[in-house]
């Protein structure tokens, strides 16, 4: 994916087991979005796409509130697979 602009950047932070676990949304889009993680650990990226079969339940996409909802739940991805590698997120 391209790289986002400054002004489609905004951070997310959210706790996990009392842990502060923050990131960036470095990209976002109508219909994908990339999550960069900070703290506790920086350099993980993951993201994800609405695949044109569902474009029509999602009618905003990522540019609403479940774009925010999305990002948060990336984001605890990214935590769950640094904590523990060998464990499938699911």
């Amino acid at each position: 994916m391209a790289p986002a602009t400054e002004s489609k950047r905004w951070e997310i932070r959210t706790t996990i087991d009392g842990q502060e676990v923050a990131g960036i949304v470095v990209h976002y889009g109508k219909w994908d979005i990339d999550v960069h993680m900070t703290v506790p650990v920086e350099g993980l990226t993951t993201g994800s796409t609405i695949p044109t079969f569902s474009r029509g339940v999602f009618k905003d996409g990522f540019e609403g509130d479940y774009g925010r909802e999305r990002a948060i739940q990336l984001l605890r991805s990214l935590y769950r697979q640094s904590v523990n590698p060998n464990e499938p997120d699911l």
